[in-house]
């Protein structure tokens, strides 16, 4: 199980730096800025609900589907404290900053989301 808690972190971090630098070249965007925040904090977040959850499921093993949902949430929230104000800075929101959000978001959520699963089926094997 710590192999797979190690290629998790390893995973999230290089799929990370490919996905941003690949968005920031398809879409032609500076790397650092928005799109640089969006992927650190979407990473950082997917790299802490992880954590969270493994050390929530031998308890609550049975709530750990309303405690990903609530972890989205909060992945919401963070977006709209923190990216929303600048993304409505013009007074609307178009579709190239909708994808500095969430491709990021995207991303990070499926990785966390493929190596939780496999997790938890090793768990019951």
């Amino acid at each position: 199980m710590f192999k797979l808690i190690r290629q998790f972190y390893q995973f999230l971090f290089l799929a990370a730096i490919f996905g941003w630098q690949l968005q920031s070249y398809i879409m032609q965007l500076p790397q650092t800025g928005v799109l640089g925040i969006s992927y650190l904090l979407n990473n950082m977040m997917a790299a802490a609900t992880f954590a969270v959850l493994l050390k929530l499921k031998k308890k609550h093993v049975d709530k750990l589907g309303f405690i990903s949902l609530a972890s989205t949430l909060i992945k919401f929230v963070i977006f709209f404290l923190v990216f929303d104000p600048l993304f409505q800075a013009d007074g609307e929101i178009t579709r190239r900053e909708f994808a500095v959000f969430f491709i990021p978001y995207a991303f990070a959520t499926t990785i966390e989301t493929f190596f939780l699963v496999r997790i938890l089926n090793k768990q019951t094997d």
